[in-house]
């Protein structure tokens, strides 16, 4: 039994899962309902974590109710609700429109929000006709629509899905497009394995297809995956890959968010906790952060350091727990921090944890809480 079991079991009233992650999360607007998938998606994570994700099947109904009651004053109607995005992510994300009670749990959140745009992410294999009709109904709506490739062959081995889910999900953009749902485009890209040229060829596609935006995220691998999975998903040709997307920034009227893009700037201001840490008197920090954001967190805290007299250290965190090519700070283990404590030559009076790797009590993926990382008084980054 892992961490969040043993966390989870401790709580004298009985939740479900999906109570758990919502009690967990940072925000209000999640509210997952699936954690069942038609998907077999190629570079899937659910068998491949340091941790058993939960896999819960699909939300009782009763919860909606329970949901809007304990939460209407806290949820922002400006912001979309996320039906499908499971954050923290202890729980399987699975796809929303599966689950047999979907459009009366969409109705329910539209009576109680009227304006509110709900939001979901989907694979589209099941957006027939008449189902996106039923959306239409209920807009102010919103998703996310995962489309690695416009090839049918290389969507199937992707996607693990058949000829005929294909012809479903691409004949869905026009009919969402000209019912006034607001689309945005998803793609985890294999260079390897697609080719330069059919990523090009996809993104495109969705410029054509008047998508408002377009969801970049190269295809990532752990130490749990075969070889074979890694040769396809593994990243050779990475100068070329570069020049591409930046060439689609300037060609296509669709805006994209990379997020591997290392020029791009990140939501990251110390400026505050080194004011807040000289007024308490603390002149040694440690800034911890993961390997894909070193370089700009570094060059950040050098930037606003100039106005403090602090001694600060950056340190790149590598993450052992997951290993591969993973190197964001979102899958970081409190024991890869603590390892990267042990290993940095500095000896800090302050440690400034990255906080996207922690859930609203302070725990990562595997329950275990930032307070244990050291002895050394530890913050969580305010970014």
């Amino acid at each position: 039994m892992n961490k969040c079991k043993k966390i989870k079991n401790q709580f004298k009233k009985e939740i479900s899962w999906f109570q758990y992650e919502d009690m967990c999360s940072t925000g209000y607007n999640n509210f997952p309902i699936s954690t069942v998938c038609n998907a077999k998606c190629i570079f899937c994570s659910n068998k491949m974590n340091p941790f058993e994700p939960i896999n819960c099947g699909f939300r009782p109904l009763s919860e909606v109710d329970d949901f809007i009651f304990r939460n209407a004053h806290r949820i922002d109607p400006s912001t979309p609700l996320l039906l499908s995005d499971a954050i923290p992510g202890r729980i399987v994300e699975g796809e929303a429109v599966l689950h047999p009670d979907f459009l009366e749990i969409c109705w329910k959140f539209r009576n109680a929000f009227p304006n509110m745009k709900l939001h979901i992410s989907t694979n589209g294999s099941k957006l027939t006709k008449g189902f996106i009709k039923e959306l239409e109904k209920l807009k102010p709506f919103e998703m996310m629509f995962s489309y690695h490739s416009t090839d049918p062959e290389m969507w199937q081995e992707i996607f693990g899905l058949s000829r005929k889910d294909y012809d479903t999900a691409t004949a869905a953009w026009p009919l969402l497009v000209n019912a006034g749902i607001k689309v945005a485009g998803a793609i985890v890209a294999m260079p390897n394995m697609q080719g330069l040229e059919d990523i090009e060829k996809t993104i495109k596609w969705f410029d054509k297809h008047h998508t408002f935006a377009v969801q970049y995220w190269e295809g990532g691998y752990n130490k749990f995956a075969t070889d074979d999975l890694r040769e396809k998903i593994h990243m050779t040709e990475h100068e070329a890959h570069t020049e591409l997307i930046y060439r689609m920034y300037k060609e296509c009227k669709t805006s994209i968010c990379w997020f591997g893009d290392k020029h791009k700037p990140i939501d990251f201001y110390p400026y505050a906790q080194m004011k807040q840490a000289q007024l308490l008197g603390i002149p040694k920090i440690l800034w911890l952060t993961g390997e894909r954001s070193y370089e700009r967190v570094k060059a950040k805290v050098e930037q606003d350091g100039r106005f403090f007299g602090l001694d600060q250290y950056v340190q790149k965190v590598k993450n052992y727990s997951y290993g591969g090519s993973i190197s964001c700070n979102g899958l970081l283990m409190v024991s890869d921090l603590r390892r990267a404590v042990d290993e940095a030559p500095f000896e800090p009076e302050l440690i400034i944890t990255p906080n996207n790797m922690l859930d609203r009590f302070g725990r990562d993926l595997m329950g275990e809480s930032y307070t244990q990382l050291s002895h050394i008084p530890t913050w969580w980054r305010s970014e």
